[in-house]
């Protein structure tokens, strides 16, 4: 079975991602652009771990 694709690009998950550590809510993404605030919860998780540091 094939993998899902992930509808969302690389580089929108990283600006997403730097934007929320600048202090700008998950939520408030979430009104401007499509990805529910979960996904971008995750998305900060996983940056995270992929770079050793706390969320």
């Amino acid at each position: 079975m094939p993998r899902p694709r992930n509808p969302h690009r690389t580089e929108f998950q990283k600006k997403s991602v730097a934007l929320v550590r600048r202090k700008r809510s998950a939520e408030a993404l979430t009104r401007q652009y499509e990805p529910c605030a979960a996904t971008i919860h995750e998305w900060i998780r996983q940056a995270a771990a992929d770079s050793g540091d706390d969320p």
